[in-house]
């Protein structure tokens, strides 16, 4: 009797992975948006008004020169990056909530968002996002590419922490050995999210002349609220994959 060959243990399912991922999305689209818009948008909403004032209230000074310039330039520094890690927080909470949502759903079961909150280690997913935020500002700082790597090898490190509640460095390690199991797999899901959010940012950027910084900016996290669900069940999903062939 002939058998249909099966896939060999290391073949890419990123055709797999993308159905599934797309149908969980749009099959169950209120709940995956309300993660990121109860946990991302008052993180974006924040930044563009904490940001706009600060520009408007010190950044002239910049052009003066001087100790007051410097002063400046420096605080705008460091209220961004205050800022870029708050958001960074809310960005790996919401992977972290999507990863168990998604859990829930494979599973045939149903979880509300606070039971997924409590059932994340939290402080765990902090150290780890901090950890994983540094290294990647740190690459992206000294040149593009390293910065990308960076996160493509730790892209899994979310998951791993809400799923099988790994310690920080555990996760992070977790994940690189995930990334490697999966790796056409990851390269594709990024390149989608890198593309669509390059399309909404361009349409978000036409409207500075309308509504300026504000309203770019707004638009720009309401882009990015719109794919955050999608990216966060296609990276589970990885996960999972990637534990299948002994990650």
């Amino acid at each position: 009797m002939s058998t249909s060959p099966q896939p060999s243990p290391g073949a890419s399912e990123i055709g797999t992975i993308l159905a599934q991922s797309f149908n969980l999305y749009f099959g169950r689209f209120a709940q995956s948006i309300i993660i990121p818009v109860v946990v991302l948008l008052p993180a974006y909403i924040l930044r563009a008004i904490i940001q706009g004032l600060f520009w408007r209230l010190f950044w002239g000074t910049a052009f003066h020169g001087g100790i007051g310039g410097l002063a400046s330039l420096g605080g705008n520094f460091i209220v961004d990056l205050l800022l870029g890690f708050i958001q960074w927080g809310a960005y790996a909470l919401t992977l972290a909530l999507v990863a168990k949502v998604v859990e829930s759903q494979i599973a045939g079961k149903s979880i509300s968002l606070s039971e997924a909150y409590r059932s994340i280690p939290r402080a765990s997913l902090i150290t780890t996002a901090a950890l994983f935020g540094i290294a990647t500002a740190i690459g992206w700082y000294l040149l593009v590419l390293p910065g990308l790597a960076v996160w493509f090898f730790l892209c899994l490190a979310m998951p791993a922490v809400a799923l099988d509640r790994e310690e920080p460095l555990a996760a992070l390690a977790r994940s690189v050995r995930a990334v490697l199991k999966v790796p056409v797999e990851i390269v594709v899901i990024l390149l989608i999210f890198v593309a669509y959010f390059f399309v909404g940012g361009i349409i978000a950027g036409a409207f500075f002349f309308v509504g300026g910084f504000y309203t770019v900016s707004i638009l720009t996290g309401i882009v990015y609220l719109l794919i955050a669900p999608w990216l966060g069940i296609s990276l589970a999903l990885c996960y999972n994959r990637a534990k299948t062939l002994g990650a």
